[in-house]
């Protein structure tokens, strides 16, 4: 593992091309990612959602559904203007394999913008790190380096572009270290590191300069709380937390399966163009209906994040609110999963286990005298671990959200190991895969195959890919 490797003339070229590909995919990501952050609050009120009062029950437009509505027609146009294919490579796919379409990129870019700008409950990390790989995928043919060296610039792309989303510039390179291909990895650590930390630094450093911030918003609760003191009860917490998200990730996965499912069983009666359109514009509607009642359960969270646990810090939100928003998020995220919008559901998650985390504390935490800081951590990185085989990617990432100390992470690292057993090592998302006929539920590489004839019983639910 240890090499004279920045001896060599080509690791020079090669820290030189990924910080000049880094600083254009930083200028492209913030200004990708502006209509999508910025839009919504548009079209919404400038109260929303940082007024209280704004994000109550019955509290949402009317107008809203016309606007989401209408989104989903404007995406399933899109994708019969520029022919987008269904089975595109997801994120996890593209880390694999370290290549991107250049081609399909520029489709899902374009639709990934109009469906989270326009109300979607997705995210664009999904698309974003197809951006970062493509250009740093192209730029590196264009110089004319060797296949290898192309499939390392494709992933410090991916790294790159990841990196003007997340607080912490660690996070993508934790994710990749987990996804990449293992091998390659081990036996290049230190120069991939060297050579891919230039390139999210780039990015990072670029999209700071441009937007001011990353898109997952910073929430420094655990600087304003303090660290908790950590006693041994507090693993058995993280435990129990990591039992009930590994359940609400199930949730998820069979709400997005039923969802799929239903949105497509109308292909049967409907011209593929028709329902190409429709579906989307159908799916947005529905959304919309359902944040009229429930404010907060459409857009990836990301600004809703941050006003939320304000609200709840400042004591103007309930727990059935928070409750009744879990609920809401996980329908939105199905039904926009499944009507055919484009973007990825990580960013909603961390939402989901935020509000999830928040309620256990008005409903239980108070009672017992356990701190806040507890519960919203370990339920905003068990949540999503519960589902994406990257658990330590999303420990990290919550560490540096929410700043948390080490001395804390312990029932979070519990938590997450327990949630992914749940959803992962028990089983059952394999068997609802059996039952979806599909072998890429996750395009993660440790997910097993499922066999054609092992679902073949077995069709009532149908998963799509996860785009992270």
């Amino acid at each position: 593992m240890c090499s004279s490797y920045a001896q060599e003339w080509e690791f020079a070229l090669d820290i030189s091309a990924g910080i000049v590909f880094g600083c254009i995919v930083g200028v492209l990501c913030a200004a990708l990612v502006w209509p999508m952050r910025e839009l919504p609050i548009l079209w919404t009120t400038t109260a929303y959602p940082g007024d209280p009062e704004s994000v109550q029950l019955l509290h949402g437009k009317p107008y809203w559904i016309a606007v989401i509505g209408g989104t989903g027609a404007l995406v399933g146009v899109l994708k019969l203007v520029v022919a987008l294919e269904d089975d595109y490579d997801g994120l996890f796919k593209q880390i694999n394999q370290q290549y991107v379409n250049p081609y399909n990129m520029m489709k899902l870019v374009l639709i990934s913008v109009v469906s989270v700008s326009g109300g979607a409950a997705l995210g664009p990390s999904a698309v974003l790190g197809s951006v970062g790989g493509a250009v740093a995928q192209v730029f590196s043919e264009l110089r004319g380096f060797d296949d290898d060296r192309v499939r390392r610039s494709c992933l410090h792309g991916i790294g790159a572009a990841l990196g003007c989303l997340f607080p912490s510039p660690v996070t993508p390179m934790v994710l990749v270290g987990e996804l990449g291909p293992g091998d390659e990895l081990q036996a290049y650590y230190l120069r991939y590191f060297a050579e891919m930390g230039t390139s999210v630094l780039a990015a990072y450093a670029v999209n700071l300069v441009i937007a001011g911030r990353s898109y997952l918003p910073f929430v420094p609760i655990g600087g304003e709380l303090g660290p908790y003191e950590f006693e041994s009860i507090h693993l058995v917490w993280g435990v129990i937390f990591g039992l009930l998200s590994g359940v609400v990730g199930l949730l998820i996965a069979i709400g997005i399966g039923v969802s799929t499912q239903v949105f497509r069983s109308f292909k049967r009666w409907l011209p593929v163009k028709v329902y190409t359109v429709l579906a989307p514009a159908v799916g947005g509607l529905l959304i919309g209906a359902v944040s009229i009642v429930v404010p907060l359960g459409f857009g990836s969270g990301n600004s809703q994040l941050l006003a939320v646990i304000s609200h709840v810090m400042a004591h103007k939100v309930s727990a059935s609110l928070l409750v009744a928003s879990v609920a809401a998020k996980i329908i939105c995220v199905s039904i926009s999963v499944g009507s055919g919008f484009v973007g990825g559901v990580v960013f909603p998650l961390y939402f989901v286990g935020a509000c999830l985390g928040l309620a256990m504390h008005m409903l239980l935490g108070e009672v017992t005298g356990e701190p806040l800081l507890l519960f919203l951590s370990c339920f905003i990185s068990a949540v999503p671990a519960s589902l994406f085989p990257i658990p330590i990617t999303h420990l990290v990432t919550v560490m540096g959200m929410l700043e948390i100390g080490e001395s804390n992470c312990a029932p979070m690292f519990a938590a997450c190991i327990v949630s992914n057993i749940v959803c992962n090592g028990s089983g059952a998302l394999v068997s609802l895969l059996k039952c979806s006929k599909r072998d890429d539920l996750f395009d993660a590489p440790a997910m097993p195959a499922v066999t054609e004839a092992e679902g073949d019983d077995a069709d009532f639910m149908d998963f799509p890919e996860y785009r992270y």
